[in-house]
């Protein structure tokens, strides 16, 4: 059975990654590290809730990211 709790913490998560704080972390979640390469555009961060952990990545966000894909 799916976890749709899970789910919709994972989508806030997502959300999250962006930093333009329309979306909050989710309680209980705890942010653990994140990867940035400003060359690539390349961004993650990960977090952790009861030992599940949880990376999001960020997508494009301009159209420097598209060209350097």
């Amino acid at each position: 059975m799916v976890d749709l709790n899970l789910s919709n913490e994972c989508k806030q998560l997502s959300g999250e990654v962006y930093n333009d704080n329309k979306f909050k972390i989710p309680k209980g979640y705890i942010k653990y590290d994140y990867s940035q390469n400003v060359k690539t555009g390349f961004f993650a961060k990960t977090y952790i809730k009861n030992g599940t952990m949880v990376i999001a990545f960020r997508g494009s966000e301009s159209t420097n990211d598209f060209a350097n894909d």
